[in-house]
């Protein structure tokens, strides 16, 4: 592949970085192998990057960031905040599914990496309680759900979630964890929800 600046360069090499990631593991890759696939001496990536760890961190950021962008644009065309509670759950487990680089070439070594995903993890999931506390302060605005303390709830269901998917992605049940997951907050919403009184 030939590329022709600063911004394709790099581009070029978190490409292939993902994919070396997926061959060898997130372990076992070198910013050498990386080099070798990119048919690129390692000095070459070292002008892009420092480390390995900086290229995972690099592709996560990617990731996270089109997850949280997809999320917000649904979202931006709902009006419904019962609505807008499931379909962010659903678009959340969706991506969870689907996001390969999010999390896939740290199967071989996860239980080794978790703090490392969870260091990545706490970044964006302030941004993600901050959708959740403006849906919910939305609800009680519009009186559709019932007066609650708002951040108790965001910390409570943020930590519900964690403590869900990380056993289920470590032993791959992600088709398990998506039923659990939607009957818990099918039933949250309707202990929030004023016409379940």
């Amino acid at each position: 592949m030939k590329v022709k600046n600063k911004n394709d360069k790099k581009t070029y090499f978190l490409e292939v970085a993902k994919k070396v990631f997926l061959d060898l593991g997130y372990k076992k890759t070198s910013l050498s192998d990386i080099g070798h696939a990119a048919k690129r001496a390692k000095s070459g990536i070292y002008y892009y990057f420092h480390s390995k760890e900086e290229i995972f961190e690099t592709i996560i950021d990617q990731e996270a960031k089109k997850i949280i962008q997809e999320i917000n644009e649904k979202l931006a065309d709902i009006h419904d905040p019962v609505e807008k509670i499931k379909v962010y759950f659903k678009l959340r487990l969706k991506h969870l599914k689907d996001a390969t680089y999010y999390y896939a070439f740290l199967k071989k070594d996860v239980l080794e990496h978790l703090p490392y995903i969870e260091k990545i993890r706490e970044k964006y999931e302030e941004i993600e309680k901050e959708i959740l506390r403006k849906i919910f302060q939305e609800g009680i605005k519009k009186n559709i759900f019932k007066p609650f303390d708002v951040e108790k709830v965001v910390e409570a269901l943020a930590k519900l979630i964690r403590g869900i998917e990380i056993p289920h992605f470590i032993e791959e049940l992600m088709f398990s964890m998506e039923n659990e997951m939607m009957l818990l907050i099918d039933i949250f919403v309707k202990g929030i929800s004023k016409q379940y009184e």
